[in-house]
């Protein structure tokens, strides 16, 4: 790949070396995927960190390159790492901007999941590439999650023209680009965040229950029933569905509306996601009609309602 440092363009054609890579905002993803890019061959030639924590980290992955401003990063290279929360993007590439930081021909990366390169319009307009990258993973800041990178999607949104450097620079980290329109980023992050952060807190609802029920260990109990299900689901969709809702277990449903009203918060949670698998069930054929309505009107009644009307 084309060498480019300094003010030079961002060429990522094939070549013996690779562009300068400076990063802005060490945070857990950047920092692993600063360090994928150095170990493909970029090389570091500025970190700007702010905080105790950000600085310990970038030191501890990327090496002795001593902390720097965010505007002197931006000036040494040809592809600029924004890894800072969603919510400072715009503004700290506006604050690039005006420091004229930032030039025609460089590449301007940020992880967000729920942007995509419509955040970075302004830069866009004076001639810089934007990219959005978003590793779909979780990551500790640590070097465990190299070894985790390696076949990981990212969901990539970049100018057309522009998707062969985007493509490079995601295989080059050993990812697999997963290409998202402009337009469709916010259901994307949506659905990513349904299915994996709302998870997380799911499974801690259900360990606390657990504890309450006298289990002393219950991530025991949770790991392979939850590794199955995750897995089957994945593997079959709708038809691997079990539980007292694809069964239509109006018995099993009341004494778990029941036990949860000691809980309004998790209770709440439990009404939508049954809702939701209802609607799911019925539409794979899982529930009658008549049955799907039974199971809604029990979910959707206060607690310790009598049964309702069987009839849609």
């Amino acid at each position: 790949m084309a060498s480019a440092g300094g003010r030079g363009a961002a060429s990522l054609t094939p070549s013996l070396t690779r562009p300068a890579l400076a990063l802005i905002g060490p945070g857990r993803a950047g920092t692993v995927l600063t360090r994928a890019w150095q170990r493909a061959g970029y090389p570091l030639v500025a970190v700007a960190a702010r905080g105790p924590d950000s600085v310990a980290r970038a030191h501890d992955l990327l090496g002795g390159e001593e902390p720097t401003t965010p505007e002197q990063a931006a000036e040494q290279a040809a592809v600029v790492l924004l890894g800072v929360a969603d919510d400072d993007i715009a503004a700290l590439t506006a604050r690039l901007l005006r420091a004229g930081s930032l030039h025609a021909g460089q590449c301007l990366v940020h992880l967000s999941g729920r942007y995509g390169i419509g955040v970075l319009h302004a830069a866009q307009a004076i001639g810089v590439i934007p990219l959005a990258l978003h590793p779909i993973m979780t990551f500790t800041g640590t070097s465990v999650d190299l070894g985790r990178l390696s076949g990981t999607p990212f969901g990539v949104t970049a100018p057309e023209q522009h998707r062969p450097i985007a493509e490079t620079l995601v295989v080059e980290a050993g990812g697999q680009p997963v290409w998202i329109d402009e337009q469709a980023r916010p259901a994307y992050h949506a659905a990513l965040t349904v299915a994996a952060n709302h998870t997380a807190t799911l499974l801690r609802a259900s360990a606390a229950l657990l504890t309450e029920s006298g289990v002393t260990d219950p991530a025991a109990l949770l790991g392979p029933v939850v590794r199955a299900s995750c897995d089957n689901a994945l593997a079959r969709g709708a038809p691997a569905m079990t539980g007292p809702v694809p069964r239509g277990d109006l018995t099993t449903l009341t004494e778990h509306l029941d036990t949860l009203s000691a809980s309004p918060p998790v209770l709440a949670a439990y009404r939508a996601v049954a809702l939701l698998t209802t609607e799911h069930a019925g539409d794979a054929g899982l529930l009658s009609p008549a049955a799907a309505h039974r199971i809604r009107a029990l979910l959707t009644a206060p607690v310790g309602s009598p049964p309702a009307d069987a009839s849609p």
